[in-house]
């Protein structure tokens, strides 16, 4: 099995257009200090290295763990094996692959399920009863970040399920701040993946997404048959609390800590989303021009920004703001389940940009001893919003590593 190359880069990473719109609304954060929380006690700079391209790259060889949805009745697949396609320079190598649809023939549905009373969630599906991937969005997106994705993973015979979190677009919005901590996320996810009627799945993050994911591999390790990443690496947890450690490390104007002060973000964004739309995704830039004017990137169109401007004039951002409210909290509840060392053993992959935060592909240079069954796969000419900007390519590199873990039988 090929080993990982760790080597110090000099090769400069252009930083997303989320990290600028940040560091200009809060006005002194510089670009390595923003930071994307992982798990429960945070996501902060480690050593300045950085991971090159390697073969489908496991960090330490250990052998594969087989699964699919238990409860599913689908009946065997004719499995082919054909060479995969090469994925930014990485090594390919001969895999099963069950026969597949055309993505664009496979129809996206969307259902509103109640969750025992506990919360309702807003739901895209698509495909039949295959081994069930649950897809978890990020900060400040919704299931629609992972429209590529549902396509190309139910056309290759997967239920493939994507859902807004709570207090995002049109699923339940709870007042009270504490009720978007990390055991109440985790559990939104754990109970839709019963209420879909799967005893287990495979559960991939991007973003604060990625924060549930890991923490659905801490919290219920049983009901996550393999887990992917796009963009968060797993961390150490923190010797402190997140918010004392933040002040220490970046001082007060720290856009997470200026997230804490209620009221202030979400009004700001609230005064124009479309505009905020157009920064985030595009750049701060475009504050100063006519919308008109904008040139969008080949990925992103007027109907993607439409649908973003509809789900947050819907869902506004105090909940989502409220998921950084909770850091602190977050680190309390995760006390036991992340002790020192503690490791995740589930197969597991990551894929990152590599015009990513150049923290948090240094932060995933480290993740060989926490991770041990790890696959990581770096994404040519990419930034931080990686399932949308490259979905052929993230695509290939899921369905690669799913049939490896979890293949359609």
């Amino acid at each position: 099995m090929a080993q990982t190359m760790i080597q110090f880069s000099t090769k400069p990473v252009k930083h997303s257009a989320l990290a600028a719109l940040l560091r200009t609304t809060t006005a002194s954060c510089t670009p390595h200090r923003l930071a994307l929380p992982s798990t429960g006690s945070g996501c902060y700079p480690q050593k300045r290295l950085s991971l090159h391209n390697s073969p489908s790259t496991h960090f330490r060889p250990s052998p594969p763990l087989r699964s699919r949805a238990r409860g599913s009745t689908t009946p065997c697949s004719v499995i082919t094996t054909k060479k995969t396609p090469m994925l930014c320079g990485l090594s390919t190598k001969a895999t099963p692959e069950p026969k597949t649809l055309a993505p664009e023939v496979v129809e996206i549905t969307e259902r509103k399920i109640d969750l025992d009373g506990r919360i309702t969630l807003n739901v895209r599906e698509a495909g039949g009863d295959g081994p069930l991937v649950v897809m978890v969005h990020g900060f400040p997106e919704s299931s629609y970040s992972w429209r590529h994705q549902l396509k190309a993973l139910a056309a290759a015979g997967y239920k493939a399920v994507a859902y807004d979190q709570r207090g995002y677009g049109a699923s339940d919005k709870p007042e009270d701040s504490a009720a978007y901590n990390i055991a109440e996320l985790c559990k939104d996810c754990k109970e839709l993946i019963g209420a879909l009627g799967y005893e287990n799945a495979v559960v991939v993050g991007h973003d604060w997404g990625s924060v549930i994911q890991w923490n659905m591999c801490l919290f219920y390790p049983e009901v996550v048959t393999a887990t992917a990443s796009l963009s968060v690496p797993f961390t150490e947890r923190q010797p402190q609390l997140p918010t004392i450690d933040m002040k220490e490390k970046y001082g007060d104007d720290f856009y997470i800590l200026k997230f804490q002060e209620v009221g202030m973000m979400e009004d700001l964004w609230m005064k124009d989303v479309r505009k905020y739309a157009y920064a985030f995704f595009v750049g701060p830039h475009t504050m100063e021009m006519q919308l008109e004017d904008v040139e969008l990137p080949d990925w992103l169109t007027e109907e993607d920004i439409d649908q973003w401007v509809e789900c947050f004039e819907k869902s506004g951002f105090v909940g989502p703001l409220n998921y950084y409210r909770n850091m602190n909290r977050n680190w309390e509840l995760t006390k036991d389940v992340q002790p020192e060392g503690k490791q995740i053993t589930i197969p597991t992959l990551v894929m990152m940009g590599d015009g990513e935060l150049q923290f948090l592909r240094d932060a995933a240079s480290g993740m060989g001893d926490r991770v041990p069954n790890l696959t990581y796969k770096e994404v040519a000419d990419c930034g931080h919003w990686i399932q949308q900007e490259k979905p052929q390519q993230v695509n290939e590199g899921m369905l690669e590593w799913l049939q490896q873990y979890a293949p359609v039988k």
